[in-house]
């Protein structure tokens, strides 16, 4: 599959939204306060991670990393971490699962952690606006969907490629190391 479009992300972030408001004031008649917060963060997390994964185009490691996900969600819910250690852990495992699955380059990676730092912001920042859930998931995931327009691979000013002059040097040594294996595998 190709990556999500920012469209797709749009029209994510408003399912999700919706659906996490009316979660929360559902939950907070069974739940406390903390613990529908809880709840909702780990519904929210699950549904991202297995979005980003069922987009994506690499196919292996997808078990592990839901099993990880899954053991991680579950210990921070056992030891009752506080609520922005709780956040933290998620918005890092989504920054963990994106830069395995959509990036190739570690400067591609990093832009896309200061997207979620910038998300989380804004997050913040609509929740203390508007005292609404609905807003706060929204401004997060809004800014989320910008996550398409980082390129997949960012080359850094430096070249990977060696000189000519040393590329020749290279190889030469190459062969002399494997002719030197050669010698000591028939001579044992």
């Amino acid at each position: 599959m190709n990556r999500p479009s920012f469209i797709e992300g749009l029209v994510f972030a408003f399912m999700v939204s919706l659906s996490a408001s009316f979660l929360y004031a559902s939950l907070t008649w069974v739940l406390s306060g903390f613990g529908a917060l809880q709840f909702l963060i780990t519904i929210i997390s699950v549904s991202y991670v297995v979005y980003m994964l069922l987009r994506s185009k690499e196919k292996t490691g997808r078990i592990t990393v839901m099993l990880t996900w899954f053991l991680v969600a579950s210990g921070l819910l056992v030891f009752d971490v506080p609520l922005s250690l709780f956040c933290l852990a998620h918005l890092v495992m989504l920054w963990v699962v994106r830069s395995l699955y959509y990036y190739s380059s570690v400067i591609s990676s990093l832009l896309d952690f200061a997207l979620i730092g910038t998300s989380l912001l804004f997050s913040t920042w609509a929740y203390y606006q508007t005292g609404s859930v609905f807003m706060s998931i929204w401004s997060f995931f809004i800014t989320q969907a910008l996550f398409v327009f980082i390129p997949e691979r960012m080359r850094s000013t430096a070249t990977n490629q060696l000189p000519v002059s040393n590329y020749h040097e290279f190889n030469q040594a190459l062969k002399n190391a494997n002719y030197a294996i050669q010698k000591l595998t028939v001579t044992k």
